[in-house]
């Protein structure tokens, strides 16, 4: 497994990385649109899409529930 280093200026490195990838997608032809979604966009739609149905509530409880009708008579 690769470890991974740690990057003080994430920001300026992930504005480096987009602005080499859109130049080399544009020498190659290819037109990036300003309309495909960030990663916090895809993130949020991925979280969105993910998301679970809610686990229903239990039942209510009763006074039964907490105890048998019979605890006061004798064995």
């Amino acid at each position: 497994p690769q470890e991974l280093q740690f990057d003080p200026e994430i920001e300026k490195t992930a504005r480096a990385i987009r602005k080499a990838t859109r130049e080399a997608q544009a020498s190659r032809g290819t037109v990036l649109t300003r309309d495909t979604p960030d990663c916090q966009g895809r993130t949020a739609a991925t979280m969105e899409d993910e998301q679970v149905p809610p686990v229903p509530q239990p039942p209510r409880r009763t006074l039964g529930d907490y105890g048998r009708r019979d605890n006061d008579a004798l064995a």
